[in-house]
């Protein structure tokens, strides 16, 4: 999804607006006294949002390492997810000093696939056209949570509506384990 697309679609949402507002029409509208405060400073209420949602299903990368790599040449690395050798066979790892990545059994000049948690942000600088690399479900989510956040000091009523459909699209994600109905056994006695 469209990273203007996800701005358009929580204006519509703040705004009851019914109109065909176009990603193109969006530096305009930055300049319009009604959308002006809201659009100035989205794009760190986006990335509150990517930070929530990141934690329910994260934004997995890949990229070739070797032994001892520096974790921090990757500026938006999070956390290891898997690691894998050239065969596919998976290796054993740890990582030293919080920074660099030890695999275990390593080859020399060896290199592996390593999978990682990714951070993700929007700047002032990402454009209406920027495709996000994140699920659908979870874009469908950020305009909720956009007037949720931004709309509040203008209808509290309208804002609460919209963060519980977050929080319960949220919920959603986080595949919550059935309910049981009740305990049949507890100590077993035979």
């Amino acid at each position: 999804m469209r990273y203007g697309d996800i701005l358009l679609s929580a204006l519509r949402k703040m705004f009851l607006n019914k109109g065909n507002i176009k990603i193109e029409e969006l530096e305009t509208l930055k300049n319009d006294k009604n959308y002006k405060t809201y659009l100035d400073g989205i794009h760190n209420v986006v990335n509150e949002c990517i930070d929530k949602l990141l934690e329910v299903k994260p934004y997995i990368q890949y990229t070739e390492v070797t032994d001892k790599y520096d974790l921090t040449d990757d500026e938006d690395f999070k956390s290891v997810y898997d690691l894998f050798d050239e065969k596919g066979n998976r290796k054993q790892y740890h990582v030293e000093g919080e920074t660099i990545l030890r695999i275990h059994d390593a080859e020399e000049n060896e290199v592996y696939t390593m999978y990682y948690e990714s951070y993700y942000y929007v700047t002032e600088r990402t454009t209406p056209t920027t495709k996000l690399p994140l699920a659908r479900e979870l874009c469908n989510l950020i305009p909720l949570y956009l007037a949720g956040e931004l709309y509040k000091d203008d209808d509290i009523a309208l804002a609460t509506t919209y963060m519980n459909e977050f929080e319960a699209g949220l919920d959603g994600l986080k595949g919550h384990a059935p309910e049981q109905k009740s305990i049949k056994d507890v100590f077993g006695v035979f």
